[in-house]
């Protein structure tokens, strides 16, 4: 689940529906280290790919690349993903012994004021 906020901390006026667009989503998980981090780990590709393949709204990459991860509709969706054929191979081949895998839900906080 993912809540999203609006100015001067009022609701987004479209509600939660709207992270479902795919095309609106992925606007906002612009890394311009991306493609750098793609030409030292080739495999973040395909666990890209497999993760979009899976049914995740979006799929971006933290930073300079430590984390890939993808954008479910609920968490039993992620979970099912996670444990997919797709998933789990493109893990194997991006995987090293030190990472982990795991299913968060975001959280959504009220402004401090």
């Amino acid at each position: 689940m993912l809540a999203l906020q609006g100015q001067a901390g009022e609701e987004d006026p479209a509600g939660p529906d709207r992270w479902r667009s795919a095309a609106w989503l992925s606007q906002l998980l612009v890394n311009d280290l991306e493609p750098a981090a793609r030409r030292l780990c080739p495999a973040i590709a395909p666990l890209r790919d497999a993760l979009l393949a899976s049914g995740a709204v979006a799929a971006g990459l933290s930073g300079s690349g430590p984390t890939t991860f993808g954008i479910f509709s609920d968490a039993p969706a992620a979970s099912e993903a996670l444990a997919g054929a797709r998933v789990r191979a493109a893990l194997s081949t991006a995987a090293s012994a030190a990472s982990w895998t795991g299913v968060a839900r975001t959280l959504r906080s009220a402004p401090r004021g």
